[in-house]
């Protein structure tokens, strides 16, 4: 199968920064929804506990009281993480 390989796992944003694209969905997310976008910096300040975390946290800071488990399925599908695991966002979509 495997043997001798090694598997890495960036599971801090130290291999790939992926703040941009979490801003994005995210910021995707809060419009749809009637709020404003978010900074880069804020998102980075909220990402290491995980996406809920990150949504409850930006909702708390934009004194917003919306359901998170429904911004949270918002999140997934912009991010393509729900169902097929293909990308949503157009910026996202790799090339063939």
């Amino acid at each position: 199968m495997l043997k001798g390989a090694n598997i890495v796992f960036d599971l801090d944003g130290t291999l790939v920064d992926t703040a941009p694209d979490l801003t994005s969905a995210l910021n995707h997310a809060l419009t749809r929804n009637g709020h404003l976008g978010v900074s880069a910096a804020t998102v980075r300040s909220a990402v290491g506990l995980g996406i809920r975390v990150m949504i409850e946290e930006t909702l708390r800071r934009l004194s917003a009281s919306d359901d998170v488990d429904e911004m949270l399925a918002e999140f997934r599908i912009l991010r393509g993480e729900y169902r097929t695991g293909e990308p949503a966002l157009p910026w996202r979509r790799r090339r063939a």
